[in-house]
């Protein structure tokens, strides 16, 4: 049975002055049961606009599954949360948006929500032109 859920969604604000995150509220304890499991795989998805060559990072989420991005319903999966979520829906509709996933190996406990954050602002300075500028 394949499983995906978000555990927090981010914003880019004002051309990338500041991030504001969003927590998911999943189930009580879905998650941490989720990522005991071995086939348990955390992503950060973020959602980029192009701009000839340049990327332009305007959100990103946080998603536990059981794909891999190499499965063909990786995308699928994660467009699926990004249309449940109000923050990120009305990104996503905008033409020229890509997903850029990355991986993440963590191990102990599961994220926070901060935690997360800050990987997305690493992700961020990666892909976006304002970031590396």
């Amino acid at each position: 049975m394949a499983l995906s859920i978000s555990l927090a969604a981010f914003k880019v604000n004002a051309g990338g002055e500041s991030i504001t995150s969003f927590e998911t509220l999943n189930p009580p304890g879905m998650a941490e049961s989720f990522w005991s499991l071995p086939e348990a795989n955390l992503y950060l998805v973020c959602m980029a606009k192009k701009k000839g060559e340049l990327r332009d990072v305007k959100a990103g989420i946080a998603v536990l599954t059981s794909h891999t991005h190499h499965d063909k319903e990786f995308q699928d999966a994660v467009m699926g949360l990004i249309r449940t979520s109000p923050v990120l829906k009305p990104i996503s509709e905008k033409s020229n948006m890509s997903l850029l996933p990355a991986r993440l190996s963590v191990q102990g406990e599961i994220p926070t929500e901060d935690e997360l954050k800050g990987v997305f602002f690493q992700q961020y300075l990666k892909h976006s032109s304002a970031g590396s500028a």
